[in-house]
């Protein structure tokens, strides 16, 4: 019964002293630079002018205008747009990578018919020494 008491204040004393450590303001990285922004995110940032106004903003980021007011596309369509992207080209190397295996599952098919497969050589030993 005791240790309870006892687990509450650790844990109590454990939270406070990682609340102290840690602020919101800690949790953001702060660049020296753009340039150094740019360079830990992969992206570059560019100057889009829409209607006379410039935007700072990615470089396949679309300006949109809402409710009469030109705007970057809001982070959550952004980033739904380049993981649409990402599943594309997933998309597209799993379909040519799967073609390479037929190509190569069939060139092994006829390496098996003319008696030149890989492996055989070594399937066929154990057999003989038997």
């Amino acid at each position: 019964m005791k240790s309870r008491p006892v687990l509450a204040v650790l844990s109590l004393f454990l939270l406070a002293s990682l609340s102290a450590r840690s602020s919101p303001a800690e949790a953001v990285v702060q660049y020296k630079d753009e340039a150094a922004e740019s360079k830990a995110y992969n992206t570059k940032r560019v100057v889009k002018t829409v209607e006379g106004l410039n935007f700072e903003v990615e470089e396949d980021r679309p300006i949109v205008q809402v409710g009469g007011i030109y705007r970057p596309v809001d982070i959550d369509a952004y980033v739904a747009i380049k993981f649409s992207e990402l599943d594309q080209r997933l998309r597209q190397e799993t379909q040519r990578l799967e073609d390479r295996i037929d190509e190569l599952d069939e060139r092994v098919k006829q390496l098996e018919a003319r008696g030149e497969a890989p492996g055989q050589e070594e399937a066929a030993e154990p057999a003989a020494s038997k």
